[in-house]
C-alpha cells in the first residue's frame, strides 16, 4: 500500500499559485495598474469672466471617476460630483475652488471671476434733502428756501419722485393740520419732510408748524396714494417696512425709548440699560437697528433688535457706535469709534463688525445696504480741506462715487443719508460750499450696465 506525499502536493500548489499571481500582475500592468482606479478629473467654468458690481454668476462643473467634490475660495461647502449654482462673487478678483476626490485621488481646478463698479446717470431730484429710497426708484425727501434775510421764517416741503404718489398736494387735512399748506411758496404756516418711503408708495411724512394760533406740536403722517394716517405715538420717524411698520422713538418720561408703530399701536423696545435709544432701520421680518444707551448714559452703542430681543453690537474698539440701516437677510450697516476715537463705517454680518475703512480720510459712516451687500455713506478723503465724499462699499472694496459718473454734475457728492435699492440705485446728496451760502441737491444714480 503505498503513501501520500503531502510534501511534493504542497510545492506543487505553490508553484501553482505563483503562476497565478504572475498572470494578474501581467494582465494588470497591461490595463495600466497595479490594481489602482483611475485619476479623478474635475471640469469648473464661470459663465462671465467679468461681472458688474452685484450681479452673479452660473458656475458649471462635472467630474469623472470621483464620489465627491467640495468647494473652495470663493464659495464653499459639498457639492454633487457634476452641476451648476449661481453665486455673487463677493470680491473683487474672485477665485473659486473645487476639488474632487475618488478611489484614485483627489484633483483641484479653479475659476476666476473679476468684479468692477459701473459708471452711474445722474438725475437731479430737485431737493435739498432726502431720506428714503425704495426698489422701484421713488424717492423721499424735502425741499424749501435758503434762511435769507436772516430771522425769516424758512418752509421745508415734503416731496417724492418716481412712482411715489406726490405728496406736496394731499387730501383734505383735520383741524389742526387743515391750516398747513403744502407746496405753497409764499404761506408759510408749517415745513414738512417726507422721510421714508416702501414699495407699497407709503410716505412718512414730518409736519412742524411755524405760524398759527395756536401752533400744533409735531406731528408724523402716513401718506397712502388716496388716504392720510396719523402716527400717534412717535416723537421721530426715521423708517418704513412693506408691512408697513414705521420705527422712530416713543417719549419715555423725559427721555425716549426706540419704538416700532403699526395700526395704531406701539411697542417700546427699549434700551441697553440708558435711559435713551433710538430705532434708525427696519427690515420687513420686522427687525430693527438704531442706537441705545448703555447704563450711566456716557455713552450709545449700536443695536440689533429681533424677535423681542436687544443686541448690543459693540464698536470697533472705541467708545461709541450706530446702526443706520438693515437688509432682508439681517445684516446692518453703521459707524462705530476705531481705537483712535474716530468712526469708521462698517457691517455687522451677524457675529462680527467688519471695518469698512475709509477713502484715505480719519472717519466714515455707512448709511444704506441692500439685499446684495452693498453699502452707501460718506468719508473723509485724503485731503482735509476737501470734506467727505459719497462712496460705494461693494466686493470687499470702497469707491468714490465721484470717480463713477456719466457726467459731470458741479457738485461734489458729500456727506449724506445715502440710500441704496435692489435695483443699484443710489440716492445721495451733493453740496457746492460757495458763497454766500452752501448749495445742496439730491441726485438718483442709476448703474449703467452694460447687457
Amino acid at each position: 500500500m503505498t503513501g501520500c506525499d503531502t510534501r511534493h502536493n504542497d510545492g506543487m500548489l505553490r508553484a501553482a499559485a505563483q503562476s497565478i499571481a504572475l498572470t494578474l500582475a501581467l494582465v494588470l500592468a497591461a490595463c495600466g495598474g497595479s490594481g489602482s482606479q483611475s485619476a479623478p478629473t474635475a471640469r469648473l467654468q464661470s459663465s462671465s469672466a467679468q461681472v458688474y458690481s452685484g450681479q452673479r454668476v452660473t458656475l458649471s462643473w462635472s467630474s469623472d471617476a470621483a464620489d465627491t467634490c467640495t468647494a473652495s475660495g470663493a464659495w464653499s461647502g459639498a457639492k454633487a460630483v457634476r452641476g451648476s449654482e449661481l453665486v455673487r462673487p463677493p470680491l473683487t478678483h474672485s477665485v473659486f475652488g473645487l476639488s474632487c476626490t475618488g478611489s484614485g485621488g483627489t484633483v483641484h481646478t479653479e475659476v476666476s471671476v473679476t468684479v468692477v463698479i459701473p459708471k452711474f446717470s445722474a438725475v437731479n431730484l430737485g431737493m435739498t434733502g432726502a431720506d428714503g429710497l425704495n426698489d422701484a426708484g421713488g424717492a423721499a425727501g424735502w425741499t424749501g428756501g435758503l434762511p435769507e434775510p436772516a430771522g425769516a421764517v424758512v418752509a421745508h416741503y415734503a416731496w417724492t419722485t418716481g412712482s411715489a404718489a406726490p405728496v406736496p398736494l394731499p387730501p383734505v387735512l383735520p383741524e389742526p393740520l387743515a391750516s398747513c399748506q403744502f407746496g405753497f411758496w409764499d404761506v408759510a404756516t408749517c415745513s414738512s419732510w417726507a422721510l421714508a418711503i416702501n414699495a407699497n408708495q407709503q410716505v412718512v411724512v414730518q409736519l412742524n408748524c411755524l405760524t398759527g394760533n395756536p401752533c400744533f406740536p409735531t406731528q408724523f403722517l402716513l401718506f397712502g396714494a388716496a388716504s392720510v394716517t396719523p402716527i400717534p405715538h412717535l416723537i421721530t420717524a426715521t423708517a418704513i417696512n412693506n408691512v408697513p411698520q414705521i420705527v422712530g422713538a416713543v417719549p419715555f418720561g423725559v427721555s425716549q425709548h426706540a419704538a416700532i408703530e403699526s395700526s395704531g399701536s406701539f411697542v417700546d423696545i427699549g434700551t441697553l440699560g440708558g435711559s435713551e435709544s433710538e430705532a434708525l432701520g427696519v427690515n420687513d421680518a420686522g427687525a430693527v437697528v438704531g442706537w441705545a444707551n448703555l447704563p450711566g448714559d456716557s455713552t450709545a452703542h449700536a443695536f440689533r433688535y429681533a424677535n423681542g430681543v436687544m443686541s448690543d453690537l459693540g464698536t470697533l474698539g472705541g467708545t461709541r457706535s450706530v446702526a443706520n440701516a438693515i437688509n432682508t437677510a439681517g445684516t446692518v450697516a453703521g459707524a462705530a469709534d476705531v481705537t483712535d476715537g474716530n468712526s469708521h463705517a462698517f457691517v455687522f454680518n451677524g457675529e462680527q463688525l467688519l471695518d469698512l475703512g475709509t477713502l484715505g480720510g480719519a472717519q466714515s459712516q455707512a448709511t444704506g445696504i441692500n439685499d446684495a451687500g452693498q453699502v452707501v455713506g460718506w468719508s473723509d478723503v485724503a485731503d482735509p480741506a476737501v470734506g467727505p465724499h459719497a462712496f460705494l462699499y461693494s466686493d470687499g472694496t470702497m469707491y468714490d462715487l465721484n470717480d463713477y459718473l456719466t457726467q459731470t454734475l458741479g457738485y461734489p457728492l458729500s456727506s449724506g443719508n445715502h440710500r441704496i435699492n435692489n435695483a443699484g440705485q443710489i440716492l445721495v446728496t451733493a453740496c457746492y460750499q460757495g458763497a454766500p451760502h452752501p448749495d445742496c441737491q439730491t441726485f438718483l444714480l442709476t448703474p449703467q450696465v452694460a447687457p
